[in-house]
């Protein structure tokens, strides 16, 4: 509505770690007469009992199979629960492109699994251990345009050529190639989960450490952070997360709304 002055939403904890126990309101300026806004409403039990939810209660962004992965179409979030299938890294291309996909680490780790899924398909591919590596470091170039701004893909990408490429040096089979790509990429996925836990973990301690208090603490996040933007936990969200498990979150600032309303992904999902 005209007039209207969005700060961003409040997340109101309840201590119990299930979304349909928090209440989500909107945080408007302080002159705003609220009667004028009617907001809209989320089932959080539709949303909780949607497919490809995570060990955690939370939407997977990425569900990954060997030789299979689908992407949550984040662009259609939170009034739609969507996921796309990546056949090959054209796709996961696309996806990235077009921010089905966002987030840093969950961008790189998309790019990766799409060619992963790609090169386990290759089951007739004659080429040497050479040629395979050299196709596989093209297919990873060719994603990092999708994004070049995005440091964690292209670092990704890097260390993912540099594996393929010492590889090819020592193996005879191109087979090999292939297989170790994959592992690595696996491995990526596997790694940001515990990374992520650990952040949220140390960061939790930090924050009560540094204020000196054991409950009742409230923060303030800026941007995508959560599990929908990494493998399915979150960075500075992953802290949030981790003071609400310990009892002690009050409440979540949550103040950005673009692109896409990304404010409305940790808001509603995560």
């Amino acid at each position: 509505k005209s007039g209207e002055t969005f700060v961003g939403y409040i997340l109101e904890s309840r201590y119990t770690g299930n979304g349909q126990d928090c209440e989500r309101r909107r945080l408007l300026h302080p002159l705003f007469d609220s009667s004028r806004f009617s907001g809209f409403s989320l089932d959080f039990r539709r949303i909780r009992s949607a497919p490809a939810m995570g060990e955690l209660g939370a939407l997977q962004s990425i569900v990954y199979h060997r030789g299979s992965l689908r992407l949550l179409d984040q662009r259609k979030l939170p009034l739609e629960v969507d996921y796309i299938d990546v056949k090959c890294s054209g796709d996961g291309w696309n996806a990235i492109r077009d921010m089905v996909v966002r987030g840093a680490p969950a961008i790189a780790i998309a790019a990766a699994l799409a060619l992963a899924v790609e090169v386990s398909g290759l089951e007739d591919f004659t080429g040497t251990p050479a040629e395979a590596a050299a196709f596989v470091s093209e297919k990873l170039e060719y994603l990092v345009s999708s994004r070049p701004t995005a440091v964690n893909l292209s670092d990704a990408a890097t260390k993912l050529r540099s594996l393929v490429s010492r590889t090819a040096e020592t193996e005879k089979d191109a087979k090999a190639i292939f297989q170790a790509y994959i592992d690595a990429a696996e491995t990526m996925l596997v790694d940001d989960v515990s990374d992520n836990k650990a952040i949220g973990s140390h960061g939790a301690e930090f924050l009560k450490q540094k204020l000196e208090v054991s409950k009742d603490i409230s923060v303030l996040t800026h941007c995508n952070t959560g599990s929908l933007a990494t493998a399915g936990y979150g960075t500075a969200l992953g802290v949030i997360r981790a003071l609400h498990s310990g009892g002690i979150l009050e409440k979540a600032f949550c103040t950005e709304t673009r692109p896409f309303n990304q404010v409305d992904i940790p808001s509603f999902a995560e």
